[in-house]
């Protein structure tokens, strides 16, 4: 994107019209227009005021990369982790209820005695790394939900 895009893009993130964004750098909203569309390039002081207007440093304005794109890429990252954390952990606790059935299987009449119970001690073990993983599932799905509703909020608004 371009300077005079990154400019338009920024105020209207920020919910300024032309006219507000003029009246706080001391401009006109010509001149504003001016940026927005290419006509006019501002000086370097104006760059300036107009990132600490919107919020931003001069690298938003330059290449647009500004807080509003930061805030958004940590959202989607977030919520990428809030899919694939509890996907990963819920894999592993099927893959580790298979295991359990495929290797140490107790038939419901199997008697406990001396030659069996090293594998139901076992069995019952893997069962409890099991139930392990799905709390853990759960806790990463309700901190992946809560951190999504804390970023939710100060993302920049859609654009149409």
């Amino acid at each position: 994107m371009t300077v005079h895009q990154n400019l338009r893009d920024l105020r209207q993130i920020s919910g300024l019209t032309q006219e507000e964004a003029a009246s706080r750098v001391g401009l006109t909203r010509q001149a504003i227009s001016g940026y927005e569309s290419g006509r006019r390039q501002p000086d370097m002081d104006m760059l300036l005021k107009l990132a600490e207007l919107y919020h931003t440093d001069l690298l938003g304005v330059v290449y647009g990369r500004g807080s509003a794109q930061k805030k958004m890429r940590r959202f989607q990252v977030a919520a990428l982790m809030t899919f694939l954390v509890p996907l990963l952990l819920t894999l592993m606790h099927s893959c580790l209820i298979l295991f359990a059935n495929t290797c140490f299987p107790v038939a419901g009449d199997m008697l406990i005695t001396e030659a069996t119970r090293p594998l139901i001690e076992t069995r019952l073990a893997v069962i409890g790394a099991w139930e392990l993983l799905e709390g853990l599932a759960q806790a990463a799905s309700f901190a992946g939900c809560i951190l999504l509703a804390v970023l939710l909020p100060g993302l920049p608004p859609c654009r149409r």
